[in-house]
């Protein structure tokens, strides 16, 4: 879906940020989760400087302060739908280098802090993938290196060891091992969650949604539509005469029919629409930014598909459609789809194989 609020990464950034299902509501959550890390950061700072430790603590404020400040400036430009492709890559890199500053102000890899890099690497692998993960694990080495560098010898707390340097090389390298594991397990399990999340939205012999996909997905574009006040449109697809096909052919015959019919209304429906199998022979297109004679000409379109399709099946099949319209027919999800279903029972009644509206 192209609309308000989904984006492909630039070009420059697409291979470390390929599109996700939804980029804006994925950069809300990781801008929530700095806010707070950070506060759960900053506390764990202060109990230690309490505790005694030797905390350099306006510093330790002063970045605190400056993710907060960094943060909040991005959550009010997508407050006012301004979200730009470059707030992922550029978000990642300045919260890693504020933490770095911190890192070389309390001994580089002496550091008691350096554990919080592991929170950017799981914020990313968890919402943006593999890819956005081993960034952030490359990005947190090179910088732990560095502030390990910039620490020696004059930045490490008083009163701390200075270790040699094979046990500094040995607590780097078990750092930088670590960063990778957390960002190899979140990518696989964030993995393993998205199937499950699209076994449990996809209807299991069509490929297409499946009504609580329909639901979640038709709430997201009534919103989008109220709140950018936009045109959407709601089609009802019931098949003429399948259960006739399906008392002839039998149930291995209609559900490959189904399926296959499925892919061929999928192809002839427009990248941003969104079909889903209400049921039986039931499907509906949610039809975004689409005003009413382009939602009519989508679905004479659609029953032409399946005429066609039937034809070179040798079945006889047509499909009865109706349409409707956000808000003329309804302001919800469920009176949208009750107002296209009341027209498609009215086709129906009338011989079908044909469009109609309220």
């Amino acid at each position: 879906m192209r609309a308000h609020d989904d984006f492909d990464a630039p070009a420059l950034a697409r291979p470390w940020f390929p599109t996700s299902d939804s980029p804006t509501f994925a950069h809300r959550i990781a801008l929530r989760l700095t806010l707070g890390a950070t506060i759960l950061v900053t506390a764990v700072v202060l109990v230690a400087r309490i505790a005694g430790a030797t905390v350099p603590i306006a510093l330790v404020l002063s970045v605190a302060g400056a993710v907060v400040l960094f943060t909040l400036v991005q959550e009010r430009l997508i407050e006012q739908g301004r979200y730009h492709e470059w707030m992922p890559l550029t978000h990642m890199v300045v919260v890693l280098v504020l933490l770095s500053i911190g890192i070389t102000a309390t001994g580089g890899v002496q550091s008691p802090f350096v554990w919080v890099y592991a929170l950017s690497i799981a914020v990313e692998g968890t919402l943006r993938g593999p890819a956005a993960a081993l960034t952030s694990a490359t990005l947190s080495t090179v910088f732990l290196l560095a502030a390990t560098a910039l620490a020696r010898p004059g930045t490490v707390p008083a009163g701390a060891p200075v270790w040699p340097l094979s046990t500094t090389t040995a607590f780097l390298i078990s750092y930088v091992g670590m960063f990778y594991a957390v960002a190899l397990v979140l990518s696989v399990l964030r993995l393993q969650v998205k199937q499950i999340s699209q076994m449990a939205l996809t209807d299991a012999l069509t490929g297409l949604g499946n009504r609580r996909a329909l639901r979640d997905h038709l709430k997201r574009e009534l919103r989008r539509a109220t709140r950018y006040n936009m045109p959407l449109s709601l089609i009802v697809v019931d098949l003429d005469g399948f259960k006739t096909v399906n008392d002839r052919y039998g149930h291995l015959r209609a559900d490959d029919l189904l399926r296959r019919l499925a892919q061929a209304l999928r192809r002839s429906s427009r990248e941003s629409d969104f079909a889903a199998r209400f049921g039986g022979d039931e499907f509906v297109l949610v039809l975004p930014q689409t005003v009413r004679a382009e939602a009519l000409r989508m679905a004479e379109r659609v029953r032409a598909t399946i005429e066609d399709f039937a034809l070179l099946e040798g079945v006889a099949l047509t499909a009865s459609i109706g349409v409707a319209m956000f808000p003329r027919d309804g302001l919800g999800g469920q009176d949208l789809i009750d107002a296209a279903d009341r027209a498609m029972y009215r086709v129906k009644g009338t011989g079908g194989n044909r469009v109609g509206m309220v």
